[in-house]
């Protein structure tokens, strides 16, 4: 099972000053034989709003490209993701191991809860990460709808979207983000948190 059987849209969110990020990521999304499309997202420097706000924004879009283009689900990923070296075969290994009532599958997260289905695959309703988020159209509304960008869209999806679905992450990870200066905060992030 290949990545696009279950997903026909991959969308990789990506600024143009970022040509350094589309060129790592899109060296693997090739080697893995994935097709993807680029999406241009807004810069927050020299506007007015805030990183979060942006973020949060950037992230719709692609959630609203879903729903217009009537999509049953979408691969939403930061231009940093990495994925891990025998990605192919664990995703071939883990999906069908993923309950078929599911609405949200991370690729890999940080918990505040989790609830082992089998090994390599949790439920949570409490996780942060978002980096690499497969949803389902039956959340495209609801993700619509509650995420404003007035606080961090991980912990909005938290409060007011995973607990009205069926949310699923693969642990140990299968993509994760790689260490270097934050587009969101300027900072340096190590991202070694994701188990």
């Amino acid at each position: 099972m290949h990545l696009n059987d279950i997903v026909e849209t991959v969308i990789v969110k990506n600024l143009k000053r970022r040509d350094d990020r589309l060129e790592s990521i899109s060296k693997q999304l090739n080697a893995l034989n994935i097709k993807w499309l680029r999406f241009d997202v807004i810069d927050h420097q020299g506007t007015k709003a805030s990183a979060t706000w942006w973020n949060a924004f950037n992230g719709l879009q692609a959630i609203r490209y879903a729903k217009h283009a009537n999509l049953p689900c979408v691969l939403v990923l930061d231009d940093d993701c990495l994925f891990v070296d025998d990605f192919a075969e664990k995703f071939e290994k883990l999906w069908p191991s993923i309950p078929p009532d599911w609405d949200y599958v991370s690729f890999g997260e940080i918990f505040g809860d989790k609830k082992q289905i089998v090994p390599g695959v949790v439920e949570s309703q409490n996780s942060w990460g978002g980096h690499a988020s497969l949803f389902r159209e039956t959340l495209y509304d609801l993700v619509l709808e509650k995420i404003d960008g007035l606080d961090f869209a991980d912990e909005q999806m938290n409060r007011k979207v995973k607990p009205h679905a069926k949310c699923y992450v693969f642990s140990p990870y299968l993509i994760t983000q790689a260490a270097g200066i934050s587009d969101h905060s300027g900072d340096y992030a190590t991202n070694h948190l994701f188990d």
